[in-house]
């Protein structure tokens, strides 16, 4: 629990992270744990805990398959979306079911429905908008992947990140690698009215902490940017599966290469 209104659930695999936050009446939830399992529990937790479910809306701060699966617990909502992301899946729907397949078979996950997109809802970013009372400025959130919204939520002074300013993970780069750096910059102005962070991946971070993780990833990718494979990992983030990131998901995609692995590079090959 970061506030009394603002509930963080973290997924078993990968620390996804799924946030839940509620003023007079409404809730948004922003992105979405992975196993079916955990999305059966969200709903029940939230209305256990006085988080109205009725006309809740659904945001996601990008069109990976592990951050989109609202819908799977709030089928009748809205799911909100920058509309570069709208954009990205228009463009590629199967590249989403693929990878959420690729990710099923290879751990023998059941879902008991198939995820549907027909209540998307793209929104103009950078913007600002208001779903009940709670206030929500769009910053634009590309590089991790070609699309992408991070959502400060102005109230709370929380930042909803998106895949940014992890503590766990280093930059996963599949869009372009001046658009990340491009985007910590935004972040990094941005923090300025911030007290946390929400990662995508991890856990709820200070503002302190979260401006030592964007130094850290800012100069890890300008490495990979000069240095490609001799890149240095942030200390903390260079264990045996962030160095497999580095090798087969960042170094080919800065040099033009395919990515290797099944899910856009997220699992092994």
């Amino acid at each position: 629990m970061v506030t009394a209104d603002i509930v963080v659930f973290t997924s078993a695999v990968w620390a996804t992270t799924c946030t839940a936050v509620r003023s007079r009446g409404v809730t948004v939830l922003i992105d979405s744990p992975v196993f079916p399992e955990e999305l059966a529990a969200v709903p029940k937790l939230l209305e256990e805990h006085g988080f109205p479910i009725e006309g809740l809306s659904l945001f996601t701060t990008h069109g990976d398959w592990d951050h989109i699966l609202g819908p799977l617990m709030f089928p009748k909502a809205p799911l909100l979306c920058g509309q570069s992301t709208a954009d990205r899946l228009a463009a590629d729907p199967e590249d989403l079911d693929s990878s959420l397949r690729a990710f099923d078979e290879m751990f023998y996950v059941k879902r008991p429905e198939a995820l549907t997109l027909d209540r998307l809802e793209p929104l103009s970013v950078p913007g600002d908008i208001t779903v009940g009372d709670i206030d929500i400025s769009l910053v634009q959130a590309d590089g991790h992947t070609v699309d992408g919204t991070a959502a400060l939520l102005r109230g709370a002074r929380v930042l909803a990140a998106g895949d940014y300013l992890s503590p766990v993970e280093v930059p996963r780069l599949r869009g372009p690698l001046d658009a990340h750096l491009h985007t910590l910059d935004r972040l990094e102005a941005t923090l300025a009215e911030v007290a946390i962070v929400i990662p995508g991946h991890g856990h709820p971070i200070s503002r302190d902490l979260a401006l030592k993780v964007l130094a850290e990833d800012r100069t890890y990718l300008q490495q990979l940017r000069d240095l490609g494979q001799d890149a240095a990992l942030p200390p903390g983030r260079d264990d045996g599966e962030q160095q497999r990131v580095h090798r087969d998901m960042n170094v080919p995609t800065v040099e033009g290469r395919p990515v290797r692995g099944a899910a856009g590079g997220n699992l092994p090959g």
